[in-house]
């Protein structure tokens, strides 16, 4: 469903962690990771905050307690639900971060260069965006 962003605001510099998954291993698209709810592109650069919770096969847990044999969950390029155990969690420093809330009250907090999903009602389409170019009133996809 999509939802509409209510608040986006800096917290300052903070430890974040992204997640990179075994492309050449899952299927043939780039699979795309969910985070507190929010459907997260997979990428080097696809940081969120240390407390972000990953959905997994044992619920939600949070980045920074990801251990493997647990296998994180993923939607692919065919829109199908899916589980892995090929993934690397990087702790990457600190980076100014920002946290993006819907008007349900969803949150999440991620660099500006995190891509999320974001409906584009002109063309009709879904497009994978920064968050540096999400705004106020937006519709973000979530689960």
């Amino acid at each position: 469903m999509f939802l509409k962003i209510k608040n986006i605001h800096s917290v300052g510099k903070r430890p974040k962690y992204s997640i990179q998954m075994d492309e050449t291993n899952l299927y043939k698209n780039n699979p795309n990771f969910i985070a507190n709810d929010y459907i997260s592109k997979n990428s080097k650069h696809a940081c969120v905050h240390k407390d972000s919770k990953v959905l997994t096969n044992e619920g939600y847990i949070p980045i920074k307690k990801l251990k493997k044999p647990c296998r994180i969950a993923y939607i692919d390029g065919d829109k199908k639900l899916r589980l892995t155990k090929k993934y690397i969690v990087h702790k990457t420093g600190k980076k100014k971060l920002y946290k993006v809330t819907t008007a349900s009250g969803k949150e999440i907090i991620v660099s500006e260069d995190h891509k999320l999903f974001k409906q584009n009602r002109v063309q009709e389409t879904i497009d994978c965006t920064e968050l540096k170019h999400i705004h106020i009133g937006d519709k973000i996809l979530v689960v």
